[in-house]
C-alpha cells in the first residue's frame, strides 16, 4: 500500500491510502523482549496439569447441593 497526496500546504501535508497496490508484512508469532526479563517468567507454566493437585475434588453429593444453591441463587436474581 503507498500513499497518495491529497493536498499540501505550508505547515501540513494530507495523504489517503492508495489500495490499489499491495504491501505485505512477515507476520511475527512470538513477542518482542525490551529491557531486562521479568522476575515473573520464572513462574509461567505452560501447561494447566500442574494446577490439578491444587484443585480440590468435591464429593458428587456436595457438587450436587452446590448446583442446587446456584440455581436458587439465579432464579432468586431475576
Amino acid at each position: 500500500m503507498k500513499l497518495r497526496s491529497l493536498h499540501t500546504t505550508k505547515i501540513l501535508e494530507f495523504y489517503a491510502p492508495d489500495y490499489s497496490t499491495k504491501l505485505e508484512l512477515p507476520f511475527g508469532d512470538v513477542g518482542i523482549s525490551a529491557g531486562f526479563p521479568s522476575p515473573a517468567d520464572d513462574f509461567i507454566v505452560l501447561s494447566l496439569e500442574s494446577l490439578n493437585p491444587k484443585i480440590p475434588s468435591f464429593p458428587a453429593k456436595a457438587c450436587q447441593e452446590l448446583n442446587c444453591l446456584l440455581g436458587l441463587l439465579a432464579e432468586t436474581s431475576v
